[in-house]
């Protein structure tokens, strides 16, 4: 329409000055090089207006086809673009059905036209890793890397998995201390930083990482708790193969005083001041921890502790029978420290009431050493034979076999423990 009017007036114009202006004194002299032209004012006004009207036309015609080429400029892109989406959907099937040299070769052709070139070259890279080609995978993350605009959590992520799973883990560990670096709260990049710390035994810095787990990255309590249970449990592993107990009681106070009550965790540390022969320090801990819960493997324990005053380990151990006077466990204990005090006769009775509750190769053993110290070399003999048998499973269950019962009862017929 504004064309039209444009057009309109121009015409208006023309035809005013060529009726008009005619009629009006003066002329126009154009002088070039030499010559000169003469016009009247009405004619040189009225060549104004058409050669402004053909120049007009010329430029709109000169601007039709630019833009008639910038169109088929765009349809060639919008063509090579359609390409590069199905190339690209071709690459992701063929990721997924595990063609791997297809899928790289469709996803690298197709990144530089695609809508988002860095998914591309991240697929590219999960290709290329399954062909063990990693070299190439670095250099399509990098170019993801480059392509990116606010993707960088999602390709490091990527990065460390890749990393993780072909068994890089200190490259992978590095690139999530960087992701940790970007986003302190950061859920998967929590999880990952879990699982990487598990793997290369870095039990102190997992358990650093646990509260943060629980907080940002969606842990229950009770997995948690697991996971300080592990990482402590490894520690004093680990600190076992030192040469003197100083590290494992390191590790023991840097542990939450209600994990020294640990079942699993006590009898680890027990065991391991054992192997270091520290009885004393064994003892006192046994002794603190039986207080609060009755558990048959610290009885055990107890009556292995080689104590400094046995006389009175074996009196504790009289006063819990009280108590507990059908536990064979402490029974064997009893017998073992009436032993250790020379009690023959008394660690005789209490093994053979242990034995009548509950057949066990550590009890026969025992049995066997009193019998020796009581000069019954058969009754001892056999005690060792028939705990052999027993530790090869070859003594049934249920009843004990003749020889075994009068084993048991050897040459006492006492069947209470005074």
């Amino acid at each position: 329409m504004s064309r039209l009017l444009l057009w309109g007036l121009m015409l208006g114009a023309a035809i005013w000055l060529g009726l008009y202006l005619p009629e009006q004194p003066g002329r126009v002299i154009i002088a070039v090089q030499g010559k000169t032209i003469t016009m009247s004012l009405g004619i040189a006004l009225l060549l104004g207006v058409i050669v402004f009207a053909l120049g007009y036309a010329v430029l709109r015609s000169l601007n039709q086809l630019v833009d008639i080429g910038n169109w088929c400029k765009g349809l060639g892109q919008r063509r090579q673009q359609q390409q590069a989406r199905a190339r690209t959907q071709q690459g992701l099937i063929q990721l997924t059905e595990g063609h791997w040299v297809k899928a790289e070769r469709y996803l690298r052709q197709s990144a530089p036209l695609s809508e988002a070139p860095w998914l591309n070259y991240l697929s590219a890279a999960r290709a290329a890793q399954a062909q063990g080609a990693n070299q190439r995978r670095d250099h399509y993350l990098a170019l993801a890397h480059q392509q990116s605009k606010g993707a960088d959590m999602a390709i490091g992520l990527t990065q460390a998995q890749l990393q993780f799973s072909h068994g890089q883990y200190e490259q992978s560990l590095m690139t999530l201390q960087q992701l940790n670096q970007l986003a302190p709260k950061h859920p998967y990049v929590l999880k990952l930083l879990k699982k990487i710390y598990m793997v290369l035994g870095e039990w102190e810095l997992l358990l650093k990482l646990i509260p943060k787990l629980k907080k940002y990255a969606g842990i229950s309590g009770q997995e948690g708790n697991d996971l300080e249970r592990q990482a402590y449990r490894e520690r004093l592993l680990a600190a076992q193969t030192q040469q003197t107990s100083k590290a494992i009681q390191g590790v023991w106070k840097s542990m939450p005083k209600a994990l020294h009550y640990e079942p699993k965790l006590l009898t680890l540390y027990v065991n391991a001041l054992h192997d270091y022969a520290n009885y004393p320090l064994a003892e006192q801990v046994l002794k603190e921890a039986l207080k609060r819960n009755w558990n048959p493997e610290w009885i055990r324990l107890y009556g292995l502790t080689r104590s400094e005053t046995p006389s009175q380990q074996l009196a504790l151990a009289q006063h819990w029978l009280k108590a507990h006077p059908k536990d064979p466990v402490l029974l064997l204990t009893l017998g073992r420290l009436a032993g250790r005090n020379e009690l023959w006769e008394q660690a005789q009775q209490y093994l053979q009431h242990s034995l009548k509750l509950q057949l066990s190769a550590d009890a026969l053993a025992e049995l066997g050493l009193v019998y020796d110290k009581l000069q019954q070399p058969k009754l001892s003999a056999e005690c060792f034979k028939q705990g052999l048998l027993l530790t090869a499973a070859v003594v049934p269950s249920g009843l004990p076999p003749a020889t075994t019962q009068s084993m048991i009862t050897g040459s006492s017929t006492h069947d209470t423990v005074d």
